[in-house]
């Protein structure tokens, strides 16, 4: 396919604080295009383990995930944008349904301006929608307010672990960061955002 099409090379890097060292040395000695950075876990266990939610609200441990979220962006600069940056959201026993961005506006609004000021950007990731969650990841609600902060680096990712749910809901993907002020996507190439 060499003229044809054109391939990148990227890797997801699950985000935890201890492992900040570690992932700066390993993006470094890669030639990697595209680096998402993701926080799939929180107080030591995967957010699919539905015990962490057992006994508290879910705004509870929201909160607690998006602490460790932005602990994690602090800890390591292996990263160009923040993956599905409410991930906790699927697995929370609501399922995404009672989520105001209101209620983590303090921890949310200090992750964006820190993602911005770090000059990194964020995904919207479309697997969300295409399982039936009404909503991408993040929240319309985290997509709107990052614009509004003056974030202009966003990416697009299907989550696809499939063949065929690759690039899956770009379409209404589009439509969500256009309603929420952006005028354009990005790719990485050589770690660095191009704006189409």
């Amino acid at each position: 396919y060499r003229g044809k099409i054109e391939v990148l090379v990227g890797v997801e890097l699950g985000l935890q604080p201890h492992l900040g060292p570690m992932l700066d040395a390993y993006a470094a000695s890669h030639p990697f295009d595209f680096i998402i950075g993701s926080t799939h876990r929180f107080e030591g266990r995967d957010t699919e383990e539905q015990e962490l939610y057992e006994g508290r609200a879910d705004e509870e441990s929201a909160r607690r995930y998006f602490e460790t979220e932005f602990e994690n962006l602090r800890a390591t600069q292996a990263y160009d944008v923040v993956g599905h940056l409410d991930f906790v959201l699927r697995d929370l026993p609501s399922r995404n349904e009672n989520f105001r961005y209101e209620t983590h506006a303090d921890v949310l609004d200090a992750m964006l301006l820190y993602v911005i000021e770090q000059g990194k950007g964020i995904e919207c990731n479309t697997a969300t929608l295409y399982r039936g969650y009404g909503q991408p990841g993040p929240d319309t609600s985290i997509i709107r307010r990052y614009r509004e902060l003056g974030g202009d680096i966003i990416t697009f990712g299907s989550d696809a672990h499939r063949v065929q749910r690759l690039g899956m809901a770009f379409d209404e993907a589009k439509q969500i960061v256009q309603d929420c002020g952006f005028r354009h996507y990005c790719i990485y190439r050589n770690r660095r955002p191009v704006f189409l």
